[in-house]
C-alpha cells in the first residue's frame, strides 16, 4: 500500500504542474495578444491626431495666406502701401485673423509690377506646399507665404503621440503659400454659369459701355462699384415692366 500511495502522490504532483504550466501559457497569451491590440489602436490613435493636426494647421495657413495674398494685391490696385496698407503689416493681419491662435508666420511678401514689394526668390519650401507659376500674360501679382507659429513662439506644430512613438519627435513645420493677379481673367476653364439682371448691368454699365479702367490705379474709380442683382433694383424707365397688351 506504501508504494501505491507514493505513486498517487507522485501523479498529483505532475497533474498539478501541468495546470500550471498551462494557466501561466494562458496568461502570456492573453498579455501578448493585449499588447499587439493595444500597439495598434495606439498607432492608429497617433496617426489619426497627429496627421489630422497636421492638415488642420495646413488649411488655417492657406486660409491666411489666400486672403493676405488678396488684400495685398487690393492696395497694390488702390496703389496704398503706407499706414494699415503697408504690405507687412497688411499680410500679417490676414494670417493671423485665418490662424486658430491668432499667430501665424508670413515668410514671405513679394511679387511683381508694383514698387512696394520685392521681386520673389526662388521657393524652398517643399514642392507640394509651393505656389505655381504665374502666367505670362498677369504682369502684376503679389506672392504670401506662412508658416508655423505657435502662440508660445515655436516654429514647429507639436506632436501629441508621436514625440513618444518616434523616439523624442519635437513636432514639424508646415507652409502654405498663396498668389493673386490684377487684371481681367483670360478665361473661365471651366465656366461659371451667373445669372444677373439685363436691367442691373444695363443700367450700371450704360447698355455696356461703360466700365472701370484696367488696374493698377493713382486712385481707385469708387464711382464703378455697384451691385449687380438677379432681379431689377434699379427702378430704371427701360426695365419696367409693360402691362399686358400695351
Amino acid at each position: 500500500m506504501r508504494w501505491l500511495s507514493r505513486a498517487l502522490a507522485r501523479r498529483s504532483a505532475q497533474l498539478r504542474s501541468t495546470t500550471t504550466d498551462q494557466s501561466e501559457d494562458g496568461a502570456i497569451a492573453i498579455i501578448v495578444a493585449v499588447l499587439l491590440i493595444g500597439g495598434v489602436l495606439l498607432g492608429m490613435t497617433a496617426l489619426t491626431i497627429d496627421v489630422g493636426s497636421l492638415y488642420f494647421e495646413r488649411r488655417q495657413l492657406q486660409n491666411g495666406a489666400d486672403a493676405a495674398a488678396l488684400a495685398v494685391a487690393q492696395d497694390a490696385a488702390n496703389n496704398c502701401s503706407t499706414g494699415s496698407c503697408l504690405p507687412a503689416t497688411r499680410a500679417q493681419t490676414y494670417a493671423n485673423a485665418n490662424s486658430k491662435d491668432g499667430v501665424s508666420s508670413v515668410l514671405e511678401i513679394c511679387g511683381a509690377g508694383w514698387t512696394a514689394i520685392p521681386a520673389c526668390s526662388a521657393q524652398t519650401t517643399p514642392t507640394i506646399t509651393r505656389c505655381p507659376s504665374v502666367p505670362g500674360s498677369v504682369t502684376t501679382w503679389v506672392r504670401v507665404r506662412t508658416g508655423t507659429l505657435t502662440s508660445g513662439g515655436s516654429t514647429l506644430l507639436p506632436t501629441r503621440f508621436a514625440r513618444t512613438l518616434a523616439g523624442g519627435s519635437t513636432g514639424n513645420r508646415v507652409f502654405a503659400c498663396a498668389q493673386a493677379g490684377l487684371g481681367a481673367p483670360s478665361a473661365l476653364i471651366p465656366a461659371v454659369p451667373l445669372t444677373l439682371s439685363l436691367c442691373e448691368w444695363r443700367n450700371y454699365t450704360s447698355n455696356g459701355t461703360n466700365f472701370a479702367p484696367s488696374p493698377p490705379y493713382s486712385t481707385y474709380p469708387l464711382s464703378y462699384e455697384h451691385a449687380i442683382f438677379f432681379h431689377d433694383t434699379s427702378g430704371a424707365a427701360h426695365c419696367k415692366r409693360r402691362p399686358v397688351g400695351s
